[in-house]
């Protein structure tokens, strides 16, 4: 089987085809020489932090940089400029956890560092990405060991979870109802994460159902979105971790897109479908914040 494409070269061919401003920069002093790929105006006042899924193993592909541009035009529409800095962030299995939260700490130091207000930026993933979000935010909140403390002087703007990859059990019910629609076989919770992290590291910031309701008091961002498909094997658990967020007294909006699969909006926008009811829902939120 071919490997994909790596993650650079996708999104700049993809730029290209879509027509859309492709900027690059390195992150300076970055643990496997990370990068951000600016998408979108640079001077917008609003910019998106963005973490692409895929496992952790996975490069980002055109659907990401599709759906990407599609929502820099959607969001536009309704008066807000924003752009979008993609992490370019190391793969499994040549780097394993925690790398790749460190990498989503120092993008979001650099942003900083760079000017960029916290009420002006929301990070937000998909996946393995949604993951990094919330990794993201256990280490503004609690810190991490080798991670510069975050400082900030006002809350993030949003945090957008697209069909968390928040658990790498498969007990909960939606793994097996949702076995026969999803893109995601239930098998992924087990077969998957050993690649990234070893049991022995399973823990708050690398698996966040397990960090509970007090873990996320004052979550660093002013609003979250949590926002899932009704038919994808990690729904029950999404939900279980919005309700968390919730229970710690964050303004949280948790949707379930119905009939929608793993990261629908995602492989919308890779096959060329209509868009659906996920994006219009992540659209919708990023036009209010």
């Amino acid at each position: 089987m071919a490997s994909a494409p790596p993650t650079a070269q996708v999104i700049t061919e993809t730029c290209k085809q879509i027509g859309i401003k492709h900027y690059v920069e390195d992150i300076p002093h970055s643990t496997r020489q990370a990068r951000l790929h600016w998408l979108g105006d640079r001077e917008a006042e609003k910019t998106v932090l963005y973490f692409h899924g895929g496992g952790f193993g996975v490069p980002a592909f055109e659907g990401h940089v599709k759906f990407v541009g599609k929502t820099i035009e959607k969001v536009k529409q309704n008066g807000v400029d924003l752009n979008v800095a993609m992490l370019e962030y190391a793969l499994t299995p040549v780097a394993k956890y925690p790398v790749q939260i460190t990498q989503a700490a120092e993008a979001l130091h650099f942003l900083l560092d760079r000017g960029h207000d916290p009420s002006n930026i929301i990070i937000g993933g998909d996946s393995a990405g949604g993951n990094l979000v919330l990794a993201l935010s256990s280490i503004i909140l609690h810190g991490f060991d080798g991670v510069r403390p975050f400082t900030l002087n006002d809350k993030l703007a949003g945090a957008i979870i697209i069909s968390g990859w928040v658990s790498y059990d498969t007990e909960a019910e939606s793994m097996t109802t949702n076995d026969i629609f999803d893109v995601v076989s239930h098998k992924s919770g087990t077969s998957i994460h050993p690649a990234y992290v070893s049991d022995d590291q399973r823990n708050n910031y690398s698996e966040p159902i397990r960090a509970g309701a007090a873990w996320w008091i004052d979550f660093p961002a002013k609003r979250i979105l949590n926002v899932y498909g009704g038919h994808e094997v990690f729904r029950d658990d999404i939900v279980l971790v919005g309700q968390q967020l919730q229970d710690a007294g964050n303004d949280v909006e948790s949707v379930e897109s119905p009939m929608h699969v793993h990261a629908d909006c995602i492989l919308d926008a890779q096959t060329g479908f209509a868009h659906g009811e996920m994006a219009e829902t992540i659209w919708d939120f990023l036009s209010g914040v």
